[in-house]
């Protein structure tokens, strides 16, 4: 620092600082290489990470993969730990196991489909096709013809049912429920299906345990509770005795409506 005095002096004052420009260089030194060290370590981590969540990608895609291959059953890998990536794969194990419900409830209609459509349609072929080897009169002609209409009644009353399930399991039904009693719907089944137990040699019989109100359709109830006495119909033995019963489960949660198939010997089976 140099400053001018009265008198025409001078004064000078000096002070070595080259240590410090030492201790500067050094500390630039350190920073740059710290910050050296700082991009390479997150440029490691970088590719770890990448090297991790493209793994875990390869897993997913491998098992989306087999899923699309037909696989229902099968999952996406989980992971443990909470983060972002086992949520998605989480809820996307969830959204499977509903489509595999669903496509087994497809595949269960579509069986059913087949079960209920074989039988009139079997005997609506069978009348046409002895129609047309026997060629009868025109009385036993309309007859038949009545039959077979009777049959194709049948197979659109089948039709109806599943577009009202269908209804149903889209909401657009279950809005229509009303309350009915099924003990009274299973007594009337049960009473319209004694004729025809008494053509075939056998007692068909209804207990009860009381009124069993809840909110339904009574058709679907009537035409379930019908199948399964008209199955007793066809598979009981000789001689035996079909019991409906109309009772509430023990735990009271739900009803239960059974079909119970007695014959001569002492074991009771239920259907």
């Amino acid at each position: 620092m140099h400053t001018t005095l009265p008198g025409g002096y001078h004064l000078l004052v000096v002070y070595n600082i080259t240590k410090y420009r030492v201790l500067e260089n050094f500390f630039l030194y350190g920073l740059v290489f710290a910050a050296g060290i700082v991009l390479l370590l997150g440029v490691l981590g970088g590719l770890l990470v990448r090297r991790t969540l493209l793994s875990k990608v390869h897993d997913i895609n491998q098992a989306a993969s087999a899923i699309m291959q037909g696989n229902f059953s099968h999952r996406l890998p989980a992971y443990g730990g909470e983060n972002e990536l086992n949520t998605l794969v989480e809820t996307e194990n969830r959204m499977l196991d509903q489509i595999e419900y669903l496509i087994d409830g497809i595949r269960n209609v579509s069986n059913a489909i087949a079960h209920d459509l074989r039988t009139p349609l079997a005997e609506l072929r069978s009348r046409l096709e002895e129609l047309s080897l026997i060629r009868p009169g025109p009385e036993q002609t309309f007859a038949e013809i009545d039959s077979a209409m009777a049959d194709v009644d049948r197979v659109i009353a089948i039709f109806n049912a599943l577009l009202r399930l269908a209804e149903i399991d889209t909401g657009t039904r279950r809005s229509g429920f009303i309350e009915v009693d099924v003990a009274n719907i299973a007594s009337e089944v049960a009473e319209f299906y004694q004729p025809v137990a008494e053509l075939q040699g056998r007692v068909l019989s209804f207990v009860s345990s009381g009124p069993l109100a809840l909110a339904g359709d009574p058709l679907l109830l009537a035409q379930a509770i019908g199948n399964l006495i008209d199955n007793a119909l066809k598979y009981a033995q000789e001689n035996g005795t079909i019991t409906v019963v109309a009772s509430r489960h023990p735990d009271g949660g739900g009803r239960d409506r059974r079909v119970g198939r007695r014959t001569r010997h002492p074991r009771r089976r239920k259907i």
